[in-house]
């Protein structure tokens, strides 16, 4: 999983959609300011950034479909059952990815890394040296995994399986 440092240095100032062949140019660049996190989910690309502002583009014509403002740098995104999570300095957002609305916020930042367990309905949050157990049913925390001996900065799911890294050295 790459950081949201590393997003920012590979994409820079835009983001290309490229064909998966030796050479081919790319099928349409994206304007973005600084992006920190890329979701692809359900033809549709999220792209956070250092303002705030979270772009979703659709990626059958290329299109900016609507733009969310959550009003600090956003460093990490999940999607999952028509919810966007969105991480930033001090909270999760939950935003409805038909409307766009803001559903509401979980308090627990800050928050550098989240996937979500759709087999359990789950949403897991790496914040400071823990991972947040989140509902994404009713949006209450269900518990607390600490032992990181530093800040969470990825979390991924594989066969129902929580992998986590923290910055601990």
């Amino acid at each position: 999983l790459a950081t949201s440092k590393a997003i920012t240095k590979l994409f820079k100032e835009e983001i290309r959609f490229s064909k998966l062949e030796a050479g081919a140019p790319p099928v349409a660049e994206l304007p973005v300011t600084r992006p920190y996190a890329l979701l692809l989910s359900d033809q549709q690309l999220y792209v956070s950034d250092n303002g705030g502002l979270i772009k979703v583009w659709s990626t059958d014509n290329h299109s900016l479909v609507r733009t969310l403002d959550q009003g600090s740098a956003v460093y990490s995104l999940a999607v999952s059952a028509g919810r966007l999570y969105s991480g930033d300095d001090e909270a999760v957002c939950v935003w409805d990815t038909m409307t766009g609305a803001l559903v509401h916020t979980l308090a627990d930042g800050p928050i550098y890394a989240l996937a979500v367990m759709e087999s359990t309905n789950r949403l897991y949050v790496g914040s400071g040296g823990h991972i947040g157990e989140w509902s994404t049913v009713d949006g209450t925390l269900v518990r607390t995994l600490t032992g990181h001996g530093d800040m969470v900065f990825n979390l991924a799911i594989v066969a129902d399986q929580l992998y986590s890294a923290d910055g601990h050295e």
